[in-house]
């Protein structure tokens, strides 16, 4: 996945990704409206497995700090 994190990045890295994701997105979307096909970069967005991966570490991370700060498994 293309993003843009930096060292020591604060509060930003969530829209470091979330804008990367989205434009990739939109870009597939936007050739596929138009009849072109998505390329290589259009498609590097994750999919349903990374969605439910994503899921199962923010439940992971709850129970964790339910367990105060217990080291969970996933």
């Amino acid at each position: 996945m293309n993003a843009i994190l930096r060292y020591g990045m604060v509060g930003g890295g969530a829209g470091a990704f979330s804008r990367d994701i989205y434009k990739a997105f939109a870009g597939t979307l936007a050739k596929t409206k138009a009849g072109i096909a998505p390329d290589g970069v259009d498609l590097d967005c994750p999919g349903q497995d990374a969605g439910i991966a994503g899921l199962r570490l923010v439940a992971a991370c709850v129970e964790s700090s339910r367990k105060i700060s217990a080291r969970i498994d996933v």
